[in-house]
């Protein structure tokens, strides 16, 4: 299994709207793909960095 962490630097107020579409949009389609989304991961020290963990990108190519 492979692990990929991704950080997302938003502007000041918009992590929210930020973390709407990364559900709505991202996970379903990493979903479709085989790639399960484990996060996101919210800074408590940054209100603008979020982070996300993908997982399985083997199960990504089988699925191809």
């Amino acid at each position: 299994m492979i692990i990929e962490m991704r950080t997302y630097q938003t502007k000041p107020g918009k992590r929210s709207e930020f973390l709407e579409i990364f559900r709505a949009r991202s996970v379903p389609a990493h979903d479709e793909i085989g790639m399960k989304i484990l996060g996101p991961f919210l800074s408590v020290e940054d209100p603008t960095c979020s982070s996300s963990c993908g997982a399985s990108l083997t199960s990504h190519r089988a699925s191809r």
